[in-house]
């Protein structure tokens, strides 16, 4: 059994503050074989934490990935080594799918219900559906699992993670003891997933809005933090009583 940990954000994302290091760290201790690192945009989040993982002997594999954003929305698109391209020239979906093919990658779809169009286009050619996302809502995920076992494709479960604490609320097991591309085409299950509190969603967005100099993202981001950990501290007593 390879334990792993999948759709992870790092400081090379403009909402997240977490280093690569740090969490190539955090996974090794927790005994994860394999770590699913994709940025926005950018390969450059899973190059320094694969090159981490090398420098430190940390037993984690960790695939090249970065979070696109194409014209219908964001494709995670996987390799197993250079060279790798410039996220920009793969906007349109049908280049990114060629370019993936061409390679042996493999194309993982995040939130398919969440901030995406022509849903059914993308489930088409991806690889992987990801069924469950941390930070979407569960009408959202139902019918991504739907989606899913329509197409009959691999399903995928994501955390979605801008947090360390994030990082460890969704948890895969997948076949095998060693972890490879080809792992993450296999069916897994996932014994361990949480939904992220609004709050730290609330917070990813205001570290966007400081990164990004946009003042009134940052400041509305914090005040809309704070009532909703609120309105969560609230629920947490009720449960108790």
């Amino acid at each position: 059994m390879i334990k792993a940990i999948t759709h992870i954000h790092t400081s090379y994302s403009y909402d997240c503050l977490v280093t690569p290091r740090r969490i190539v760290d955090r996974l090794a201790a927790a005994g994860v074989g394999l770590a699913l690192v994709a940025d926005h945009d950018t390969f450059a989040g899973s190059v320094e934490a694969r090159r981490h993982a090398a420098e430190s002997g940390a037993a984690v594999f960790i695939p090249l990935a970065a979070e696109i954003w194409t014209e219908w929305g964001d494709v995670i698109l996987i390799l197993d080594a250079p060279p790798l391209p410039d996220p920009a020239s793969l906007r349109a979906w049908s280049d990114l799918q060629a370019y993936a093919r061409s390679r042996g990658g493999l194309l993982w779809l995040p939130h398919p219900w969440s901030h995406h169009s022509h849903q059914k286009e993308l489930a088409a050619g991806a690889d992987v559906i990801e069924v469950f996302n941390a930070r979407s809502t569960d009408e959202e995920n139902a019918k991504a699992e739907q989606l899913c076992r329509r197409l009959g494709k691999t399903p995928g479960w994501g955390t979605d993670g801008h947090t360390l604490a994030e990082c460890m609320a969704t948890i895969v097991e997948y076949p095998g003891t060693e972890a490879s591309l080809a792992t993450l085409r296999s069916v897994g299950v996932c014994p361990v997933r949480r939904r992220t509190a609004s709050s730290a969603v609330c917070l990813s967005q205001a570290v966007k809005g400081f990164r990004r100099a946009r003042p009134g993202l940052l400041f509305g981001s914090i005040a809309m933090a704070c009532v909703e950990w609120m309105r969560e501290t609230c629920r947490a007593a009720r449960r108790r009583r």
